[in-house]
């Protein structure tokens, strides 16, 4: 897994547009050695703006959108 920098002037605010940047950094990797069974998600909720104690999220305001419509699907999914 790679994480991609910005270049000088990328936007940290605004997903809708591409970075320029070119340089990567890498996190690690990520080996799938299983899967778990169907019960094992019901409930699970991906929620982008639940951090770490340190991490911080950006100011883009596509992550505030994300929360209630990741809600949505779950209460969807839970039926």
């Amino acid at each position: 897994m790679y994480a991609q920098l910005p270049a000088a002037g990328d936007p940290l605010t605004d997903s809708s547009q591409p970075w320029t940047g070119k340089e990567r950094v890498a996190l690690g990797k990520l080996r799938v050695t299983g899967l778990a069974g169907q019960e094992t998600c019901v409930g699970l909720v991906f929620m982008p703006v639940t951090l770490p104690t340190g991490i911080t999220a950006s100011d883009d305001s596509i992550l505030a959108a994300r929360a209630p419509a990741y809600a949505v699907s779950l209460g969807r999914r839970s039926q």
